[in-house]
């Protein structure tokens, strides 16, 4: 054999090691990732296209119970599903509410401190929406487990652009609050005195 063809055989094979190799640490990295347990309802009224508003079941309250056993039960807040840039909708994976437990969950952690968050606990919250997610995933649901999804999705959040806008002004911020909201039929239309 020529002395091309030698190399160009032996980059293949490195080539093709490091492209197993790298699958192997992803598959590990998501093995890796612990699974909790969802329970109660998700109940969410509608506040704009795509923007909503969680409200606690008094009856059946929604909770995440991590595989440590921390319980992280969200209260009233306002909630988008997942921050997903729209033009990335057009996959399903993308949705911004196809893991819409685990993301709500995130904003609960993330969304009442946003100003104040330290990089650990943005982190944290970041472990615990990749914890949802993958429960999610494991679940028996119409969710199918997709590591190559979860990792998107990691990456993503920790990204920089994330991490910058999650220290911008929230949407919500110039709607009533949502204990006010919970009262109105509406958060768009002024309160009409009977």
């Amino acid at each position: 054999m020529g002395s091309s063809v030698k190399s160009l055989t032996l980059a293949a094979v490195v080539g093709l090691l490091v492209i197993s190799t790298i699958g192997c640490v992803r598959q590990r990295s998501y093995e890796a990732i612990p699974t909790g347990a969802y329970h109660g309802s998700v109940d969410l009224r509608w506040v704009a296209p795509d923007k909503f508003l969680y409200i606690p079941n008094e009856t059946d309250p929604f909770y995440f119970q991590r595989a440590n056993g921390e319980i992280i039960k969200p209260g009233l807040i306002y909630t988008d599903g997942g921050t997903i840039p729209r033009a990335l909708w057009r996959r399903p994976v993308n949705s911004p509410w196809g893991y819409a437990p685990a993301y709500l969950i995130h904003d609960w952690i993330v969304d009442r401190e946003v100003e104040s968050l330290t990089r650990a606990e943005i982190q944290r919250a970041d472990q615990i929406l990749a914890e949802g997610i993958k429960t999610l995933m494991e679940a028996e649901n119409d969710i199918d487990p997709d590591p190559s999804a979860l990792r998107r999705v990691q990456r993503t959040i920790s990204s920089r652009v994330a991490k910058r806008n999650g220290k911008e002004i929230p949407w919500h911020n110039h709607l009533p609050s949502p204990e006010d909201a919970v009262e109105r039929k509406s958060v768009f239309l002024p309160e009409v005195e009977e």
